[in-house]
């Protein structure tokens, strides 16, 4: 009988310790590089995906028709610029202007996103994307605030959720310098409005919030991918 009583035993703290596994694991982001479909979110949690893609980044959910990334490609932080690019390329450069631009905008198609343009589905891949400009559009219509993360200023974004991310301040790359560093942002989206982009942007110098901004495709912007369906 005693022996009868301490198998049972066993057998229902393994029963439990699995339950809180398995509680455990389905508590935080999803992962862009599968198919997993949990819209926990929880902006509080890391975890590490460079198993399932190449990207640094967790997927936000804001209640928004797709995920945001919680940093810029080639960052590994949110309040980190990250990496600028000319508008569908994916390598940077040393000078960002039109004489050092590789590509033919008239030859692209108007949206770039998943394709061999597309910086973020090259460089992170799994089911990273840039933004259209319909998905910069929603996500400006969420509450933000201009705040400073890490010693660098940029505008906090709030789902209605309650789940957040931060855009820093990044400057743009202009020839061979980095002009409006911590003052404005910009953010390329993945539409083509014949040769002028329409980009997320944001300057402090004249307290203009997040809006959209069409620039040129031989400047160098940042890029905050999203997690596509």
């Amino acid at each position: 009988n005693f022996k009868i009583t301490v198998m049972k035993k066993k057998d229902f703290l393994w029963s439990l310790l699995a339950f809180v596994m398995a509680a455990t694991l389905s508590v935080g982001f999803s992962s862009c590089g599968g198919d997993d479909d949990d819209d926990s979110g929880n902006n509080n949690k890391e975890i590490d995906n460079k198993e399932i893609d190449n990207s640094p980044a967790d997927a936000v959910d804001l209640g928004l028709s797709v995920k945001w990334a919680s940093c810029n490609v080639g960052a590994t932080k949110d309040s980190e610029v990250g990496n600028f690019y000319l508008w569908g390329e994916t390598e940077t450069k040393d000078y960002y202007y039109d004489d050092s631009y590789t590509l033919d905008e008239t030859s692209l198609p108007r949206n770039i996103a998943n394709t061999q343009y597309d910086v973020a589905h090259v460089k992170w891949g799994g089911k990273w994307r840039m933004p259209t400009e319909t998905e910069l559009r929603e996500l400006i219509s969420c509450e933000s605030r201009k705040v400073t993360r890490n010693g660098r200023e940029g505008y906090m974004f709030y789902g209605k959720n309650g789940n957040t991310i931060f855009l820093p301040a990044t400057g743009m790359a202009y020839k061979s310098e980095i002009r409006d560093d911590g003052v404005e942002g910009w953010y390329w989206s993945s539409t083509n409005d014949d040769g002028m982009i329409p980009a997320l942007t944001f300057d402090f110098d004249y307290n203009e919030g997040p809006h959209i901004y069409e620039i040129l495709t031989t400047r160098g912007a940042v890029v905050r991918p999203v997690c596509g369906y």
